[in-house]
């Protein structure tokens, strides 16, 4: 291989000099297709940036070395050179240079994509378990629908391969080094040998995507008016290219490449989940459980799309799920809630941010010790969500039915309450019908936590499930249990939110659920509590 490196380089000098560039190659790679090689010769200061080449059946790129610099941090010639690194490829000669350029246009290319993907699956994507094969193809398939030349070579590549993974071993491979580089940094951590975005790296990418994006347009406006060289040379690669481009790859055909979703994966409680596996209720319940006979029941309220899956295996085998679907904007019950509480409480409605906010605090409950029902399947597309299904009834529940239990429950949810906040956690949500009490353990599970968040008002939080009962409860029974939960969360918690939570602000956001009379019969009880 040495000696037809040596061969290679040889004819490149004398094929420069045959052309009247008189420069060194600083740098030169190949890549090798059925029809012949694609050859970048990287030249310093060369003056017409760009120039295209031909010997027998292959093609010559001369470069300057400053453009392919700026097309790996800037997309200055539209990645069509940078991109050349995502396939399989021979260096000639400057090992260092090419080496330096690829690692820094990988890690560009892992960046982008985790904001990609934060920015679609929102605190979700936290819980996101990754292969570095993800963002190798899905960078070829994005840089394969907006450019023809892209599409080409891809095509090209992969048309005679039946082993498209192992075609692309080693750049998988360099896809693994720099992403464990973020690893250093901090940006990405391990998860069962994928890597997972860091809870540090999320908080940065959600607090400057949009100045990153205003930031990216304006250098693209300032380069096409400003700095005409390299906006000619990018054209000019572009047109002597495009000329051999055939029809169909300037059309709608799309190359043979893994679907890069096969390589992204969620936990759940029956093991790591493809993300592109979507299933809705029916296939759900044929593709794990076959044969078995299962039902699906409508349960909850008008504007609630939950269900009860029942699998029966055999009479002894049993397995039952909750599931979830997310409803849209569109949705009366949030947007009711969010003009009503402006100012007070910023309700999400989008269905994807609801169900990713869910996943999220579901898991991340789960993970600090507390219980909530565990995840069994996401169909992200479908916005639906499929849990564990728990018997038993909620705090409401026992409320109504004066369920002999219902005090020491009462003070069971205020202690939790405060627990959960001491994690960090807002439930955003927090009715009494959101806390359920398992029937045999009477272990208490929160469900319902498509509001929640990290940055959220704690005394929001008591203000809901202090005073809301009082809209079903008579004023002395629910000023007695306002008191039994105010109880508990004194226990444990900060007093200061129990006393933020009686503010006439939030109270009088539940004025049209809770009786004026019965929020001063509560908030009397606890202002007794606090001084006691």
């Amino acid at each position: 291989m040495a000696k037809e490196h040596d061969n290679i380089y040889k004819t490149i000098n004398q094929l420069l000099l045959r052309s009247n560039i008189e420069s060194k190659p600083l740098a030169a790679f190949y890549i090798q297709f059925p029809r012949g090689r694609d050859v970048y010769i990287i030249l310093p200061h060369f003056r017409e940036q760009v120039r295209k080449l031909e010997y027998n059946n292959n093609r010559i790129f001369v470069l300057d070395y400053f453009l392919l610099e700026k097309d790996v941090t800037e997309a200055q010639l539209w990645e069509h050179v940078a991109a050349q690194f995502l396939f399989p490829h021979k260096i000639i000669t400057g090992d260092k240079i090419i080496t330096d350029k690829k690692k820094q246009y990988l890690r560009k290319i892992i960046l982008e994509t985790l904001k990609i993907l934060v920015e679609e699956h929102k605190i979700a994507a936290l819980n996101l378990r990754i292969k570095p094969e993800y963002f190798l193809f899905e960078k070829l398939r994005r840089l394969s629908g907006v450019s023809p030349l892209i599409r080409r070579e891809i095509s090209q590549f992969t048309q005679y391969s039946e082993d498209i993974l192992t075609l692309f071993q080693d750049n998988i491979h360099d896809f693994t080094e720099a992403a464990e580089e973020l690893v250093s940094e901090g940006i990405l951590t391990h998860y069962q040998g994928l890597f997972a975005v860091t809870e540090k790296a999320y908080n940065e990418m959600t607090s400057k995507t949009v100045l990153l994006d205003i930031n990216k347009i304006e250098r693209m406006i300032k380069n096409i008016f400003t700095d005409r060289s390299s906006l000619g040379a990018s054209l000019k690669l572009f047109l002597e290219n495009v000329e051999n481009v055939p029809q169909v790859y300037l059309m709608s055909h799309i190359p043979k490449i893994p679907d890069s979703q096969d390589f992204l994966y969620l936990s759940t409680g029956i093991g790591l989940q493809r993300l592109n596996e979507q299933y809705d209720i029916i296939d759900f319940a044929k593709k794990f459980y076959e044969e078995a006979k299962f039902e699906v029941k409508k349960i909850g309220k008008t504007l609630n799309s939950t269900y009860h899956l029942i699998i029966r295996r055999d009479r002894d085998d049993v397995l039952e799920f909750f599931v979830k679907k997310y409803l849209n904007w569109t949705d009366v019950k949030w947007v009711v809630a969010r003009i009503w509480t402006l100012g007070i409480r910023n309700f999400s409605m989008l269905a994807s941010s609801r169900m990713a906010n869910e996943i999220y605090f579901v898991n991340f409950l789960r993970e600090v010790g507390f219980n909530s029902p565990e995840i069994v399947h996401v169909n992200w597309r479908g916005y639906t969500l499929y849990q564990e299904y728990v018997h038993g009834r909620t705090l409401f529940d026992l409320w109504i039915a004066k369920h002999e239990t219902r005090w020491d429950y009462a003070y069971k949810v205020g202690r939790l309450l405060a627990e959960v906040h001491s994690s960090g956690i807002v439930l955003g949500d927090c009715k009494p019908e959101n806390f359920l009490i398992e029937e045999n353990s009477g272990r208490i599970y929160v469900i319902d936590l498509e509001q929640a968040s990290k940055k959220g008002d704690k005394a929001w939080d008591l203000t809901e499930l202090l005073f809301y009962p009082g809209h079903y409860l008579d004023s002395r029974t629910a000023a007695e249990i306002a008191g039994r939960i105010a109880s508990g969360y004194a226990s444990t918690g900060d007093i200061e939110q129990l006393k933020k939570a009686l503010s006439p602000k939030y109270l009088r956001v539940l004025a049209p659920w809770t009786p004026v009379w019965v929020q001063k019969a509560i908030s009397d009880e606890i202002k007794t509590l606090l001084k006691s």
